[in-house]
């Protein structure tokens, strides 16, 4: 996946997170309202918004920090294959030198 798809995705996923908490809370505000003025019907919808903001949130979250975690343990993948790379690199330049030692000088 591109940079640029990556990063629209991420402020997408950020988006419907934020919009999950404003959920959560217009759900509790409900929930409120409706003890309020005794109403049954605001009370039982407001939980309603309440539980589907929180679990909206939740889900995207959880999501942003997978994709966080894939990205830097792919990160410390590649420096590891860096630093095998380099490794070998310098055993074959060990053992080249070894084997002419007038090439090493030049």
């Amino acid at each position: 996946m591109s940079s640029t798809a990556s990063n629209v995705s991420n402020t997408i996923d950020a988006t419907l997170a934020a919009a999950g908490s404003k959920a959560t809370y217009t759900g509790s505000g409900m929930v409120l309202s409706g003890w309020f003025f005794s109403s049954e019907f605001a009370v039982f919808v407001g939980i309603l918004m309440g539980i589907a903001g929180f679990l909206v949130n939740w889900y995207y979250k959880h999501k942003i920090a997978s994709a966080e975690i894939k990205f830097k343990l792919q990160k410390v993948i590649n420096l590891r294959k860096l630093i095998v790379l380099s490794h070998l690199i310098h055993i074959l330049e060990v053992r080249h030198a070894k084997q002419w030692p007038l090439f090493h000088i030049l």
